[in-house]
């Protein structure tokens, strides 16, 4: 599968992805929700966000997907590989959460854009969790997504 069909993949999949997928999601993880009049899907009130925090990492961890704290994404080498804490990595899969600019104190400093840019990655320019939340929900609903993403 070539990289153009797996970016299709992956936008698709996370654009088809309901909450009622998400609820399921997590019951079968053990987590029990509901939706609130906001149509947002919740723990219920009894579980607190650690809980869901850990089960999900737990779950995640056990299906063999390895997290990386407090490391630094500098580039890639010349073959394509990760260049992480200046030390070549090796992955058949990445998923990227660098953190934007606005919380320099947990190390989000956005330093990492100029990397993508000049390995000619496009991104979206960095605003607020919100903004994205916004923009995703009117992507969601309009008939025109293709043409935005």
């Amino acid at each position: 599968m070539n990289a153009i069909l797996l970016v299709d993949f992956l936008k698709n999949s996370l654009l088809s992805f309901t909450n009622n997928d998400f609820r399921k999601w997590l019951h079968d993880i053990g987590i029990p929700t509901y939706v609130g009049s906001s149509k947002r899907v919740y723990p219920e009130e009894h579980i607190k966000p650690i809980t869901v925090l850990n089960t999900i990492l737990n779950h995640l961890k056990n299906k063999g997907i390895n997290f990386k704290y407090n490391h630094v994404f500098s580039g890639w080498d010349i073959q394509n590989n990760l260049i992480i804490n200046n030390e070549i990595t090796y992955s058949d899969y990445t998923v990227f959460s660098l953190g934007g600019g606005s919380w320099k104190i947990t190390g989000s400093d956005g330093a990492w854009l100029k990397t993508f840019e000049e390995k000619g990655l496009k991104q979206f320019l960095l605003k607020p969790l919100t903004v994205l939340l916004k923009l995703i929900g009117i992507l969601n609903s309009s008939k025109r997504t293709k043409e935005f993403l």
